[in-house]
């Protein structure tokens, strides 16, 4: 169990406390556009990219300029800095049989680069976004949680008393008679 609450929080503090420190971002794949490099389930782990160095054959994860602006992590195919200094891209997906209808123009000083991708460990976290992983979440938490106060409370009132003092009243030893 010791174990499982090691997991827990270095879990907890590579998915909110390393970003925030690092600047990585972490992804889930949705998608089968990226494979075989990135399937469905797999983490992206993302790191900042200046625009300047922008290149073809990185793949970019950005929203798309569509409605609803979803986060899409794809190849870019070619890259164009116009005079005035903007820099488009235009991505396709590895598995996509054309490139992405839209080209991107890019806001800002950085992107996000793919720099890692993580097999199948975004599967349990898709898991936990239904009613029953909800639940399956808050449960391990209390038990986490628990298991962690139970071992404190316990070192507390178990801790061994000093050689040489006296025993409480009541607590001796039974001895044999015969």
């Amino acid at each position: 169990m010791d174990a499982a609450l090691a997991a827990a929080v270095l879990a907890f503090l590579l998915a909110v406390v390393g970003p925030r420190m690092f600047g990585y971002q972490a992804r889930i794949m949705l998608t089968g556009s990226m494979c075989p490099v990135a399937c469905p389930g797999d983490v992206l782990v993302n790191v900042p990219e200046h625009v300047s160095r922008i290149r073809v054959g990185q793949v970019l994860t950005y929203h798309a300029p569509v409605i609803g602006e979803p986060l899409v992590s794809h190849r870019v195919i070619a890259v164009d800095r116009t005079p005035d200094g903007y820099t488009i891209v235009q991505t396709q997906g590895d598995a996509n049989p054309a490139p992405d209808p839209w080209q991107t123009q890019v806001t800002g000083s950085t992107v996000y680069r793919l720099s890692v991708v993580l097999p199948w460990l975004g599967k349990p976290v898709n898991g936990l976004r239904s009613p029953l992983g909800h639940l399956v979440a808050y449960l391990g938490i209390v038990a986490l949680v628990a298991y962690g106060v139970v071992r404190i409370w316990r070192r507390r009132t178990g801790s061994p008393q000093p050689s040489g003092s006296a025993q409480p009243a009541g607590s001796a030893q039974p001895q044999a008679v015969g």
